[in-house]
């Protein structure tokens, strides 16, 4: 991902799709955003990406057209699983009545030993081969 790009004004609270693809969505929000961005272009992945930019406010209407057309929504933040996007996201979902398939990936409430960032993301299930491993069966389900 390209980051050096020309500022341009944000709409407060308005996510963005980086790619579109069918049956998987996933959502991320942060730094982390960038290394799915890339995955999806490596392996050339057919799933739709969104970043969320905001957690609050919360872009519902995204939301809704998400889970209205894909099936499985994964979650991805480099923060804690708990109170976070993959929160946020589980309990729209619930108010709303989706019975779509959701994961949530981040880090987990846990002490985590401290390291190398690429160590770290793979201690907590958040590295590049993770995601790829879980988008690639939840492909052929």
């Amino acid at each position: 991902m390209n980051w050096q790009q020309p500022f341009q004004k944000l709409s407060i609270g308005q996510s963005r799709v980086i790619h579109a693809g069918t049956k998987i969505a996933l959502l991320s929000i942060g730094s982390i955003g960038a290394m799915i961005d890339d995955l999806i272009s490596d392996e050339e992945l057919d799933v739709t990406h969104v970043d969320m930019r905001f957690l609050k406010p919360f872009d519902h209407d995204m939301l809704d057209d998400i889970f209205e057309q894909h099936e499985h929504i994964i979650t991805i933040e480099d923060g804690t699983v708990i109170g976070g996007l993959g929160s946020m996201v589980v309990d729209y979902a619930s108010a709303k009545a989706y019975k779509n398939n959701i994961y949530k990936l981040g880090i987990p409430d846990a002490f985590i030993q401290h390291g190398p960032t690429k160590d770290l993301h793979k201690i907590a299930g958040i590295d590049s081969e993770t995601v790829f491993n879980l988008i690639s069966d939840l492909s052929t389900r």
